[in-house]
């Protein structure tokens, strides 16, 4: 009879007593590959009878010379057994299936890296098929860094270690690459998160591709021209290419073979859309009408649509300082699958408030736009094409030197400053609408209000709550809004002054004051900010 030699030996004998396996065969299949099992638990130093996950990690992946049916016999008994185990009410990991896939690696951690890569895995809370992959990526890069490093002591996770990696993996598929390469990142996260030094390759991160737009259209020539005209202009010129884009496949749809624009075809495009809000479609027919003044400047006949930016205009929500105290209560507390995004979103939202910022502006800024020594943040490529430069308060200035002293170890020569998902890229304006969506939503006073806010709601309330302030001192506000009206980038200061009649719904004593003073709230319509 084989003997087990493990501290499994008491509940492998009670399980196999307990199955009452009539097969002779089958029981001696059972008493195998428990052995097996039981030679490996010794030899790797288990002094626990608890089926862990670590150790059924060691032990689950396919063989260099073992076959797929093989394999599965394997298996099937500490599979069964770890069910057993759990009916019994112990603490156990399930030993999950072989479905079809073959997995191909080392079986075993003994590397430089072996003790830290364990304590890695342990801290997936979810037992998935991924873990798996992630431990035969790193058992590979395990063996490769114990082949060429002599010195275990002080091992560190340098550039050359991953660059040499990264080149010996080239010759498998591409998908291989991508998910070893993405797993060594994973854990280089874990190893900055626990204070030590770890290079992060950003060479196979997948790129989003860019779009390539296809005209069709009469307008096709001219839309390409237009567009390049634009961009030589020094205009970033990208949302709007998506707009031509759609007006092209309108063209081709409808059939219009006409020259140049006419009445007939705005008409049709100008029709407002039962997905579209008022602002997307005056949107729409701005971008359009923009394409057909340059048409005119050609010489071109091109009909300009006339219409009203005002109308149906409604009143944005102006968060008080409750709410502002909530939501920014709730970012803070938000996890996110990237570490260091626990600390881009809480500070790019508090940065879009004291700074007055729209969000393209926040999630564009670089590092080299910031100046820790004067105190100043470079705002470029704003609204209009503008630039321009911020004073920041000191509370600002120790709030974002923080945050770049984090992000830097995580990326020491990081162009964007408020790193994304994609490690190549700035945080998107759609991420940060999802997570201010989400935090407002957790407040308490997510169904007390008509209308929900917006990012966006942050720089009206700053710009608000900045007047106020001026009121309640006594400052002269005449004065003041042309530098106001150049620190938040707007065009002309009527886009200032429209903010008064936010003065009047939400401050009405501050406003009672200026009765007795020779100031005079203007009346401007609203000029799109």
């Amino acid at each position: 009879m084989i003997k087990f030699n493990s501290p499994f030996k008491e509940k492998f004998l009670q399980f196999i007593k307990t199955k009452a396996l009539t097969s002779s065969n089958c029981q001696g299949r059972y008493w195998k590959y428990l052995k097996d099992f039981d030679s490996y638990v010794v030899q790797q130093g288990f002094n626990q009878s608890v089926l862990t996950e670590l150790l059924v990690m060691g032990w689950y992946p396919q063989r260099p010379n073992e076959s797929l049916n093989l394999w599965q016999h394997r298996l099937v008994p500490l599979r069964r057994f770890g069910i057993w185990d759990l009916s019994k009410g112990n603490e156990c990991f399930k030993v999950p299936g072989t479905g079809t896939t073959v997995w191909k690696g080392p079986s075993t951690l003994s590397g430089p890296f072996a003790s830290r890569i364990r304590m890695f895995l342990s801290t997936f809370t979810k037992k998935t098929r991924k873990v798996y992959k992630y431990f035969t990526s790193l058992a590979y890069f395990d063996n490769y860094c114990k082949d060429i490093i002599n010195d275990n002591s002080n091992i560190q996770l340098t550039k050359n270690l991953v660059e040499g990696w990264y080149k010996t993996i080239l010759n498998n598929s591409e998908k291989t690459i991508l998910s070893r390469m993405y797993a060594l990142r994973l854990f280089a996260y874990w190893l900055i998160e626990q204070g030590e030094f770890a290079y992060i390759n950003c060479n196979s991160t997948k790129t989003k591709r860019n779009k390539k737009r296809i005209f069709k259209s009469c307008f096709a020539c001219k839309l390409k021209d237009f567009i390049k005209f634009k961009q030589n202009s020094g205009y970033i010129y990208k949302s709007s290419i998506t707009i031509l884009h759609n007006f092209d496949n309108f063209c081709v749809t409808n059939n219009f073979n006409d020259k140049t624009i006419t009445k007939k075809i705005m008409d049709l495009w100008s029709k407002k859309r039962s997905t579209e809000n008022y602002k997307s479609q005056l949107d729409r027919i701005q971008k359009v009408n923009v394409f057909s003044k340059h048409l005119r400047s050609l010489g071109y006949d091109s009909y300009v649509l006339a219409f009203n930016q005002s109308k149906n205009k409604a009143l944005v929500h102006v968060l008080s300082d409750e709410e502002m105290i909530s939501i920014y209560k709730q970012i803070d507390i938000i996890k996110n699958n990237k570490p260091w995004l626990n600390y881009t979103y809480p500070v790019i939202l508090r940065l879009i408030y004291f700074c007055g910022l729209r969000i393209s502006e926040a999630c564009n800024v670089q590092v080299q736009d910031f100046d820790c020594e004067n105190n100043k943040l470079t705002i470029k490529g704003g609204k209009n094409n503008r630039d321009r430069e911020l004073l920041l308060s000191d509370d600002v200035i120790h709030l974002l030197k923080v945050y770049d002293k984090k992000l830097s170890r995580y990326f020491p020569t990081r162009l964007w400053f408020f790193t994304g998902e994609n490690i190549l890229r700035h945080v998107t304006a759609q991420s940060v609408r999802i997570k201010f969506n989400l935090a407002w939503n957790k407040t308490p006073f997510n169904k007390k209000v008509e209308k929900k806010p917006t990012v966006h709601c942050l720089r009206h309330t700053y710009i608000v709550n900045t007047i106020r302030r001026w009121m309640e001192e006594n400052k002269d506000v005449n004065t003041l809004y042309p530098y106001l009206s150049k620190y938040l980038g707007h065009k002309s200061i009527k886009g200032t002054q429209y903010y008064f009649q936010f003065l009047s719904c939400h401050y009405p004593m501050v406003l009672k004051k200026l009765e007795f003073t020779n100031f005079i709230i203007p009346e401007v319509y609203h000029e799109k900010i």
